[in-house]
C-alpha cells in the first residue's frame, strides 16, 4: 500500500476528496476477506469465493423445499430449468470455482430434482444431465463463453484488451 508516496503495510484511516461535491470523506476499512457486494457480486481482496458458494448452497436448499411440493414432473423440470439454475448461473459467473464445489454446493436441489421428476435419488447425474437434465455446470461454462464472445465481440475496451491479451 502506498500512502503519499511511502510504502505502509497498513493505513489507518483514509481520506478522499469526493468528486461531486467536493466534500473529504472518510471511506471505510473493511477486512480483506469480508466480501463487497460489487455490481450483484460478492468479491473481496483475497479472491475468495467461499461466500458466493455458501449463498449458492442456501438457495439450493430452499430450491429444494420448493420441489417438495405435488406439481407434475414437467413444472418442476421448467422451474428449474428456468429459474433456480438461472439464479444459479448468475451468482457464479464470474467466481472461480470447480465442478467438485459446483456439484457438492448444488447436491440439495439434485437430489429434489431427481424426485421432482419421478427418478430414484440413485439414478447417475450424467445420465439425466445427457437426457437434458439440470446441467448446472454446462450452462455456467455456456455462459462464461458468451461473456467472453460479448467482450470480444464488444467495441475497444481495457476488458477486450486483457482478455485478448490472455488468449
Amino acid at each position: 500500500l502506498w500512502v503519499e508516496g511511502k510504502a505502509v503495510d497498513r493505513a489507518e484511516e483514509v481520506w478522499v476528496e469526493d468528486g461531486d461535491t467536493g466534500e473529504v470523506v472518510r471511506l471505510p476499512r473493511v477486512p480483506c476477506d469480508e466480501p463487497l457486494v460489487v455490481l450483484g457480486d460478492k468479491g473481496n481482496l483475497m479472491l475468495s469465493w467461499g461466500w458466493t458458494m455458501k449463498e449458492i448452497e442456501g438457495l439450493c436448499s430452499r430450491a429444494a423445499l420448493a420441489m417438495a411440493g405435488r406439481f407434475p414432473g414437467y413444472v418442476m423440470h421448467r422451474t428449474a430449468m428456468m429459474v433456480m439454475v438461472r439464479r444459479i448461473v448468475y451468482k457464479a459467473l464470474f467466481a472461480t470455482v470447480n465442478e467438485e464445489e459446483m456439484a457438492s454446493a448444488t447436491a440439495p436441489l439434485w437430489k429434489a430434482y431427481k424426485g421432482a421428476i419421478g427418478l430414484p435419488v440413485s439414478v447417475n447425474a450424467e445420465l439425466v444431465q445427457a437426457m437434458g437434465g439440470m446441467d448446472v455446470w454446462a450452462q455456467l461454462q455456456i455462459e462464461r463463453v458468451m461473456v467472453m464472445m460479448r467482450t470480444l465481440w464488444g467495441g475497444d475496451s481495457q476488458a477486450k484488451q486483457l482478455l485478448m491479451g490472455a488468449i
